[in-house]
């Protein structure tokens, strides 16, 4: 890029845009953006914290956000169709965390994360493979006998 000769000499408003450009769309760094614009690195790092460029920035990401979620829009059908294919794959191969997920997406489910104040917690005893074996009842204690042994107390 050419420019008018001599230490300092200002900006075209060709070469602001040009480092706009090249920092905001093409993210390149600030190196390789004044290597490319043959500008001070400082020169480039001011153009591109200018307010200008924080608007363009902006602008920028807005509308990138907005062509996303158009397309988004025009092949959600098509992904939702390959997710469910996806989930019965995965099932085929014992895999349910698609189904889990599309389930959970779709808030058909809530997570159940432990940090809820309804924290709920599934206990399964016993399986048609693996049948619990009749034993008595079995009393749990709040206080495992570990706990109750390193505080001198008796298991409650």
């Amino acid at each position: 890029m050419s420019r008018p000769p001599g230490r300092g000499s200002a900006l075209t408003p060709d070469e602001r845009h040009e480092i706009q450009r090249l920092g905001i769309v093409e993210r390149c760094s600030i190196a390789e953006i004044a290597r490319r614009t043959d500008r001070d690195r400082g020169t480039v790092a001011a153009v591109l914290q200018s307010g200008e460029s924080q608007a363009f920035r902006q602008q920028f990401e807005t509308d990138a956000r907005e062509e996303i979620l158009r397309l988004l829009r025009v092949s959600g059908p098509q992904a939702a169709r390959e997710w469910v294919h996806a989930v019965t794959q995965a099932a085929k191969k014992g895999d349910h965390r698609p189904a889990r997920d599309l389930l959970l997406h779709a808030g058909a489910i809530e997570p159940i994360d432990g940090t809820s104040p309804a924290t709920r917690v599934a206990i399964l005893i016993g399986t048609p493979e693996h049948p619990l074996n009749d034993l008595p009842p079995l009393i749990l204690s709040r206080r495992s006998e570990d706990e109750s042994q390193d505080d001198g107390h008796e298991p409650t």
